[in-house]
């Protein structure tokens, strides 16, 4: 028990060094896309390290697709309808952007 608590603070410790930089790589994106489900702290790290900057499409996809995840984390039903709303939009955006981008 103490071993997994362990654990989950170095990843969000590193995790979070990696989310100060500018840019945030595509395998940690990728890392994290199926944590972020079960992690609350983890998804809501990743949205703000996706939002700081004008990014590629593939990075404004994960971008929706963290707030689509985030809607589940959410407790008010507003809230929740408001969050995967703009997580759609942004995957949207992104696919009018690149339609043949296989990723998006």
């Amino acid at each position: 028990m103490i071993l997994k608590k362990i654990m989950i603070l170095v990843i969000f410790s590193l995790l979070g060094v990696a989310c100060y930089g500018q840019s945030m790589d595509l395998e940690s994106i990728r890392a994290n896309y199926k944590k972020a489900v079960l992690y609350k702290k983890l998804c809501l790290t990743m949205i703000k390290g996706l939002s700081r900057g004008n990014e590629s499409p593939v990075h404004l996809t994960y971008l929706g697709a963290f707030q689509m995840i985030w809607a589940k984390h959410a407790i008010n039903p507003i809230s929740k309808l408001k969050t995967f709303n703009m997580g759609k939009k942004k995957i949207e955006d992104a696919v009018m952007a690149e339609p043949n981008n296989l990723e998006i």
